[in-house]
């Protein structure tokens, strides 16, 4: 009997469906054989017409690239492979169905010939977030803890330049409890640069495809800093919250408990956890006491870029791609590698690097390579408005909603409501008349937003609010 390594939950499923659509195509087809060409070329046609397009460039035509049918083409033949070990489907048919997908079938159905196009959600998106979940939110969450592990999970994505499912539950390993445990945080104090005690946490990445060598997981370090900056970018504040919380620490109970220790000179001084905590998970559901999935996570990430302009927010990818993106520009081949988790060297420049990486003209005219101009247009592939009434403060929302002129216009629809005669002009008018009064409260409600106050961290590690205008 042969023997296989075990799937991951998401592939088994999928494995299982195409499978299923197999033996569907078999009960209507009776004459169709997996060694028949014709049959399987007629099978991947019937996949590909059920399949939903997305992202397309024209929004009317709703169908797959030809990349994405041959995704499925791979999972059959895969699948067939694990049910049928001594009926193997040839490898010659194998490569002429993936030619059919690819030439007339593409051509057929007029797929697009692109992937999806990368983007790269930069510096300029957290802070946009940031401002939004921390200055501008209207949302009322069931648990004031929800925006603090929120913040804290997406600082650890960004810094690590992590995949959405390494530190809580991915949807391709549904029901696994894969994902951030104590055991896999450390936290430490140390003496910094300039002399002076910092906290830091180390995490492990349940990393993609290291299932069976959990010794090569990636390790990445989160810290105060030693500079100025913004405080919503200090991923020590969420954490130290959530750990205060849980009363994760063995020997402390209060951030003054923490803040009296004296961390030796050149050493960390570690502070253990709660041995009763070590194999619970760090970011938890927040219907249950199990760990949070990125289901849930991604929904509220999406609902919060929304809020914060964004017609279609960036994907949690995006966030991963600009930080590989950064990183390629500071580290060796080697050291990115094991940042991102990779075991090929060729992924980060055939997946992740953006098209516009090079200054061709300050190279043509032996210059200094300019980064902001390259960062400004990398910034360009997640679009922005943030003239839009769901961006508004609750505050700007309720005094636009109740002005004296939207209530009069509300007024007068409610009343044409009621009449025989609908009058679609007037009622159009009114439409028109009620968007263009809520466009100018969105524009003046920008310009207070531009003009708010942000929290500093000054070079002594005070923090102050000051005027970001």
């Amino acid at each position: 009997m042969a023997s296989h390594r075990p799937l991951q939950p998401a592939v088994e499923r999928n494995y299982k469906k195409m499978m299923d659509f197999w033996l569907g195509y078999q009960r209507v087809q009776i004459t169709a054989s997996a060694h028949d060409l014709e049959s399987l070329k007629d099978f991947m046609r019937k996949v590909a017409y059920s399949i939903d397009g997305q992202d397309a460039e024209n929004r009317e035509l709703d169908v797959p690239g030809w990349e994405t049918v041959r995704k499925y083409w791979n999972t059959f033949t895969a699948a067939w492979q694990r049910a049928n070990p001594k009926e193997s489907i040839p490898r010659g048919i194998a490569q002429s169905v993936t030619e059919f997908i690819k030439g007339p079938l593409a051509e057929e159905m007029r797929m697009p010939k692109h992937k999806r196009r990368r983007r790269f959600a930069g510096k300029n998106v957290m802070l946009n977030y940031a401002r939004q979940l921390w200055a501008a939110d209207w949302v009322d969450h069931k648990r004031p803890a929800t925006p603090v592990d929120d913040w804290g999970l997406l600082l650890g994505n960004a810094y690590s330049s992590s995949r959405i499912g390494e530190y809580i539950e991915s949807s391709c390993r549904a029901d696994t409890g894969r994902g951030l445990y104590f055991k896999d945080l450390t936290f430490v104090a140390f003496i910094n640069e300039v002399g002076a005690p910092e906290f830091a946490i180390q995490l492990t990445r349940d990393a993609k495809n290291m299932t069976s060598t959990p010794d090569e997981r990636p390790q990445h370090a989160l810290y105060e800093g030693i500079g100025p900056g913004l405080l919503c970018f200090n991923p020590m504040l969420p954490f130290l919250a959530r750990l205060l919380a849980y009363g994760a620490f063995r020997d402390y109970k209060t951030i003054d408990d923490l803040l009296t220790i004296v961390p030796p000179e050149d050493e960390m001084w570690v502070i253990q956890w709660k041995d009763h905590l070590l194999e619970t998970p760090f970011f938890r559901s927040h219907s249950s006491e199990d760990i949070e999935t990125a289901g849930a996570f991604s929904h509220r990430l999406r609902s919060l870029g929304l809020r914060a302009g964004y017609p279609t927010p960036p994907r949690h990818h995006d966030i991963r791609a600009e930080g590989l993106y950064l990183m390629n520009q500071f580290e060796s081949e080697a050291t990115r590698m094991v940042y991102a988790g990779h075991t090929d060297p060729n992924t980060v420049p055939a997946h992740y690097l953006p098209r516009n990486g090079a200054d061709g003209q300050a190279a043509y005219h032996g210059q200094e390579r300019r980064t902001r101009v390259l960062d400004l247009f990398r910034g360009l592939t997640i679009p922005r408005n943030p003239s839009l009434w769901q961006c508004l403060p609750a505050k700007q929302q309720y005094d636009c909603d109740t002005s004296s002129e939207i209530t009069r216009i509300n007024r007068e629809l409610l009343a044409l409501r009621d009449t025989a005669d609908k009058k679609p002009l007037e009622r159009k008018k009114l439409y028109a008349e009620k968007r263009k009064l809520v466009a100018e409260h969105c524009e003046s409600g920008k310009r207070i937003s531009q003009s708010s106050t942000m929290i500093r961290q000054d070079t002594t590690g005070r923090y102050s609010i000051v005027s970001d205008s």
